[in-house]
């Protein structure tokens, strides 16, 4: 009976050389945390999505706000987030990292506060930064 096989390191070459490898994605994460205080540190607030299936938070620290969403469906969906209950007039979305589907966005009071981000993939994440 062989309890462990070798570790097959061409593999870890071919990750590496693919810039949507997982490989490559872990390593765009763990740059993300070290440069976001809020991401390390940071506090944890649930935002309010118009789909049950898209889980969407911020993770906040001092003035620096991060918006993560994340999809559950199997297919792309449009969500529409409620930021009522947060101080966040005036933000602008940037998309750190995910499909771009449409231009930045700006959250105002004007519009009562929602924001509809669309085109997220089915079974897939985005990551915000907003900015005042």
């Amino acid at each position: 009976i062989r309890f462990r096989t070798p570790f097959k390191w061409d593999l870890v070459e071919e990750q590496k050389k693919d810039k949507d490898s997982i490989f490559n994605w872990h390593k765009r994460l763990i740059e993300l945390k070290k440069n976001y205080q809020c991401l390390k540190i940071g506090f944890y607030k649930r935002v309010n999505c118009s789909n049950d299936k898209v889980l969407g938070f911020l993770r906040y620290y001092k003035d620096e706000y991060m918006l993560i969403l994340i999809n559950f469906n199997e297919e792309s969906v449009n969500v529409t987030l409620d930021f009522a209950d947060l101080p966040l007039d005036n933000s602008k979305l940037s998309l750190i990292i995910g499909e771009k589907a449409n231009d930045d966005t700006m959250i105002s009071s004007d519009n009562k506060k929602s924001v509809s981000i669309n085109k997220i993939g089915g079974t897939s994440f985005k990551i915000f930064k907003l900015e005042k």
